[in-house]
């Protein structure tokens, strides 16, 4: 018999692989900033809510709480070499700059929406909910978006939307389409 080891820390591995997002914000002065996320999750479509995680000392969550505004940003593995640059702090240097990122305007928010991202949704502020170190901050969605030619009815083409999937560090999994099954009714 397989005997189950204790895990001492991050429990939250267990819980891995995830969709890697980067979320862009504008602050009250105008400065956007990028972070990326893995710690988010639709929590209603009546109305449209969605959750994202962000750590109280972020440079994302001071400019969420002065704008009351995000926007996430669904990407795919051509941004895998930009990830990491971005784990930087935003208030001191220009992560868009520093990761060859290029933005558009949303159309419902003021941070902007990172043009190469295969989908993206825009979203203000409907509660913001205090958890020790992180703050959940839940989204009313006001504009979901995604590229045509990466999505079909029922969802994404894994054969063209290759998703980034976090795993641990800056390790990340890239889903192999060949790899999606269907359960039995």
């Amino acid at each position: 018999m397989v005997e189950f080891m204790k895990l001492k820390r991050r429990f939250y591995i267990l819980l891995h692989p995830r969709p890697t997002v980067l979320i862009t914000t504008v602050c009250r002065e105008g400065k956007y900033n990028v972070m990326p996320c893995t710690w988010h999750t639709p929590v209603s479509w009546d109305p449209d809510l969605v959750l994202i995680v962000v750590d109280k000392e972020n440079y994302t969550h001071k400019c969420i709480m002065e704008t009351k505004e995000f926007v996430v940003n669904v990407v795919d593995d051509k941004f895998l070499d930009k990830i990491m640059k971005l784990t930087v702090h935003g208030d001191k240097v220009d992560k868009f700059k520093l990761a060859g990122l290029k933005t558009m305007k949303a159309r419902f928010v003021r941070a902007p929406i990172l043009r190469d991202a295969i989908a993206y949704i825009e979203a203000t502020l409907y509660r913001a909910i205090d958890v020790e170190d992180e703050t959940l901050f839940i989204g009313r969605v006001l504009d979901a978006r995604v590229r045509s030619d990466v999505f079909r009815a029922g969802g994404w083409d894994y054969s063209k939307a290759r998703l980034l999937l976090h795993h641990w560090e800056n390790i990340f999994v890239k889903p192999d389409p060949r790899s999606v099954v269907a359960a039995p009714r």
